[in-house]
């Protein structure tokens, strides 16, 4: 599935918002354990793979990177 770059561009626009604006709580009600443990899942990582969670903000993706062991 390709998105298209207007969709792409719309979306950025709504998620840079509560970004600026320091809204962490927000995003994480919207990037939630389901959504992260999938985005992680998907990326096929392996074990002993070096990671850095760069402005981890609530930590919904770090929690479950570390969880499936990436350093």
């Amino acid at each position: 599935m390709t998105m298209k770059s207007q969709d792409l561009d719309q979306m950025k626009d709504a998620m840079s918002v509560p970004w600026i604006a320091g809204s962490f709580g927000a995003i994480a009600k919207t990037i939630g354990a389901p959504e992260a443990d999938g985005f992680v899942a998907r990326l096929a990582l392996e074990p002993e793979v070096r990671m850095l969670d760069i402005a981890c903000a609530t930590g919904n993706v770090t929690l479950p990177l570390a969880r499936r062991g990436p350093r």
